[in-house]
Formats: C-alpha cells, structure tokens, sequence
C-alpha cells in the first residue's frame, strides 16, 4: 500500500525537498493548504510547521486542532500549540530548566527581585528566536528597571516571522537563572534518531548566535550523557520531531526551549552533521524521517 504525505508550511521553504524526498521512496506527497485538501487526498501522515506571526500562527494551530484525530501528525499537536509560547511550556516542563519565575503583576516580579540576589539574571519573552527579546540583567537596579518598563509602557518585542512583526511584551515578565556558558547544545529529535549540535554565543553577549554552529560528529561521554538525559526528557514531551535547546549547569544539564524549526539546509559545514543511531548526514534530513516512518517510529490513529 502506497504512504501518503502531506506537508503545511506557510513559509514554504521545506515544502519542496520534502515532497521531493517522499516521491523518491515511492510515496504520494503533496502540499496541503487546509482540511478540505486534507480529506478529499486521505493522507495519512502530515507535516506542520506553523507560521511566527500571530494571526497566521492562529490560523495554523486551529488547521492542527481539526486535523487531530483524522491523520497521524508528525509534528505534534502539542508542539504547534505551544510554538511562540515560551508561559506555556514552562508551565508543560519548568521542572527541566533552569529555576524560571513567571510574573503576571509588578508586585509579584519586584519580589522574586528581592529575593533572588544573583546576577546577572535573564529576562524572556513568549516570542522570539535565535536569542531574540532576550535580555541579560546585571544588576539589581537594572531588573528593577526593566520590570518596571514592562508594566508600566511595556517593551517591544519582535516575532521573528520573517515580516518584521512587532508586538509589546507587557503585563508579564519571565526571569531566568542565568548559568555562565559559552556554548548551548541543540539536539534535534526524528523519530528515533539524534543529531547534535554546538550553538555558540554571540561575540559580545552570552546568548546562542543563529549560524555560529558546529555540528557533532561523534560522541563522547559528555555528549553519551546529553542524550541520556534528552531521552529521559522525551518521555514527558512526548515529541518526535522538536529540537531541545540545552544548557550544561553545575546541577546537570538543562533545558531552555523547545522548537519545531531549525536551519535546514545549515551554514557552514554542518550538512555534513550525523544523526545518531543511524549515520546519516544532517542534509538528508528528509530520507531520515521516511526512514523513520517507514519503521514505524510514528503509529497510525
């Protein structure tokens, strides 16, 4: 029996090699625009990659709501409705990162100000990619600054969609354990499969800069030890295709984010990265996840 595939993206720049990659194992796969593309095709595996901007975000977690139940969806339903929702998932899984306050009034974030007394501390928000609307904090005075800013005027944020989409973060702050580092470790999550990258910071902040990458080759115990723990991880995310953003503390590793995308193709030589268990390259990141399908590593509903 032939597989069916069908890819949204809104962005359109996987679309292509991944239909392309699909057709060449002898698959039916197309691009799908919304349900009614969904049921007159009766695909059984989807693809989707929900857009950065707001109203089009909306848009693409209500097309994930009604097509739950009726195909297998590779990126997954939680995921989608937690992408741009940084609240969300430290409420889904704070217990894996670094000790993170969530504050909804001033009086509750001039509190945790008080009470912290570590600096330099880091201050998020919902949106953003690629250290976007990140802020490092040095000092007391400046948290209080800065808190201050966000409920009283608000601070703006970018969305990162490509559009140049703005917004203001108010009403909310999201303060963060900062942990020194001078490298955030990315694993990327296919079905049973595995490749890892170094993400290094930004010359002049301690934030991971998108491009600066070198992508892992073999493991070693501490890498052995990463994926331990990612795998531990897994099982409360529940995902099968997500990258893990990941910081290494004294109290062991921890986790920033999660995401569904990524730089594909990559900068530099990392298209020649491996993915682990299997051996193949990070350019052949589509024949990887037929490769999983085809194993079975996604069920049918």
């Amino acid at each position: 029996m032939v597989k069916t595939l069908a890819i949204f993206d809104s962005r359109t720049k996987w679309v292509r090699p991944c239909i392309q990659a699909a057709l060449l194992r002898g698959w039916q796969a197309r691009q799908i625009q919304n349900l009614g593309d969904v049921l007159e095709s009766k695909i059984e595996f989807a693809l989707l990659f929900p857009h950065a901007h707001p109203a089009r975000l909306l848009s693409d977690q209500k097309l994930a709501q009604l097509l739950l139940g009726r195909v297998q969806l590779i990126t997954d339903y939680n995921q989608i409705m937690l992408y741009e929702d940084k609240r969300g998932q430290i409420k889904q899984w704070g217990k894996w990162m670094p000790r993170t306050w969530v504050c909804e009034h001033l009086e509750a974030a001039r509190e945790v100000i008080e009470f912290i007394h570590e600096y330099p501390l880091i201050s998020k928000a919902d949106v953003g990619a690629s250290s976007y609307n990140v802020r490092l904090l040095r000092d007391e005075t400046a948290a209080i600054n800065h808190v201050d800013e966000i409920f009283h005027k608000g601070i703006r944020v970018e969305h990162c969609d490509s559009l140049g989409t703005h917004s203001l973060q108010k009403d909310y702050v999201i303060l963060q354990e900062f942990i020194p580092h001078e490298v955030t470790y990315r694993v990327n999550v296919i079905g049973k499969q595995r490749a890892i990258f170094y993400r290094y910071c930004y010359p002049d902040r301690p934030m991971a800069q998108t491009g600066n990458v070198k992508p892992v080759y073999a493991l070693t115990e501490e890498l052995e030890s990463l994926l331990g723990w990612a795998e531990r991880l897994l099982l409360d995310v529940q995902s099968q295709w997500v990258a893990l953003d990941v910081l290494k503390s004294e109290q062991g590793w921890k986790l920033l984010e999660t995401s569904l995308r990524w730089p594909w193709p990559s900068p530099g030589d990392c298209d020649n990265g491996v993915f682990f268990p299997g051996g193949k390259k990070w350019s052949q990141m589509w024949d990887v996840l037929i490769d999983e399908l085809e194993v079975g590593a996604w069920g049918i509903i």
